[in-house]
């Protein structure tokens, strides 16, 4: 049993999400506009040299802004990721015909559009209206599973992509509440070196998209995981 003390008003916050996860990164430590390529350890990959990856204030608090102008707009992390953990990236979808996306891939294969290659990933379709839980070996692609659920813009995601062992589970949560989910079991991969966020747009030169990314983190996972409760207050 654990005894909480809550409500002292001169209380201060102890939480760092740092020390809590593998990996943790709200972008809030970056300056206002900054290019987020060579900060903080991400590398920015993308098709087109008009992409952007940078740092803004969006509903009150800094965000990555991914900007697509032309396919594929990457932004990766170097990470030894093992098959036994959770990673969850929150963005809001502002505009474009396009998708955001978790892969977990070698930091180095990319097909012709700057798609992430020897990867698994979870990935928001919003143009197409589906949700893909696919993997590339190479540069060829494979669908494990998909769900074909509409995602209008003007509204937060979080994409949350479970790998434990051969089984591959991604969510997705819209304003908080589950909105569409997946699975599938694959054996192709024991690890991947990066992990990367990635949005699109699929309608070619001279249009774009954008989505502003609120956070990414990365816990180990379990399953079946320890759950809480909360009992009634004691004096």
């Amino acid at each position: 049993t654990i005894y909480v003390y809550y409500g002292n008003p001169q209380a201060t916050s102890l939480s760092n999400g740092a020390n809590t996860f593998i990996f943790f990164d709200d972008f809030t430590q970056y300056p206002e506009g900054s290019n987020i390529n060579g900060q903080g350890g991400w590398v920015q990959q993308s098709y087109s040299s008009n992409s952007q990856a940078i740092i803004q204030t969006f509903n009150g608090k800094k965000h990555l802004k991914l900007y697509a102008y032309q396919y594929a707009n990457n932004v990766k992390h170097p990470l030894n990721i093992p098959n036994s953990v959770r990673v969850v990236s929150s963005a809001y979808y502002y505009s474009g015909n396009q998708a955001f996306s978790i892969y977990l891939f070698d930091g180095s294969t990319y097909t012709t559009y700057y798609e992430p290659g020897n990867s698994y990933y979870w990935m928001m379709e919003s143009g197409a209206t589906h949700y893909d839980l696919c993997k590339f070996l190479g540069i060829t692609k494979y669908c494990l599973c998909q769900n074909f659920m509409e995602s209008p813009s003007g509204h937060y995601y979080k994409l949350e992509f479970l790998w434990l062992g051969s089984s591959l589970v991604g969510y997705s949560y819209q304003n908080g509440a589950l909105f569409a989910s997946c699975s599938a079991f694959d054996t192709s991969f024991s690890t991947r070196p990066y992990l990367t966020l990635t949005n699109w747009e699929w309608s070619g030169a001279g249009s774009a998209s954008t989505y502003f990314v609120s956070y990414v983190f990365v816990s180990s996972y379990t399953s079946p995981e320890p759950k809480t409760s909360i009992s009634s207050s004691e004096n």
